[in-house]
């Protein structure tokens, strides 16, 4: 019986204010949450907040997937519109910003840098 104890014992100090190595405000991965502009995102939060891995997709079926901080787009992501065009790379504040790849749906295709969702270069 030690081992049911131990169990017990175990279960009771993660509800007891012992954070056994859990951190209340650590990232945690959430099922898709429907947001107040009709999109839905799946993904990693923080403080209730957008942050780390997640998948946002609109209402007109645009679709962002890769990293986010603070709510928005922050880091290496993709994002496809509805209309066909792509962009990959590097986003800042929800905007293309540092290397990116952009893709029309009509094959034009522009590599290269992105300053605050222009391309720069």
């Amino acid at each position: 019986m030690p081992e049911n104890r131990q169990f017990g014992q175990t279960q009771a100090s993660k509800f007891s204010g012992q954070n056994n190595g859990y951190e209340p405000n650590d990232k945690i991965n959430m099922g898709p949450t429907t947001l107040a502009n009709g999109s839905t995102y799946t993904g990693e939060r923080h403080h209730g907040k957008k942050h780390g891995h997640g998948v946002q997709v609109w209402p007109d079926s645009s679709r962002y997937e890769g990293m986010w901080e603070n709510d928005q787009a922050n880091g290496m992501g993709i994002l496809v519109h509805a209309d066909g065009d792509i962009y990959e790379g590097m986003w800042l504040n929800d905007k293309a910003h540092g290397h990116g790849t952009y893709k029309h749906a009509n094959g034009a295709t522009y590599v290269g840098d992105w300053f605050e969702d222009k391309q720069h270069g």
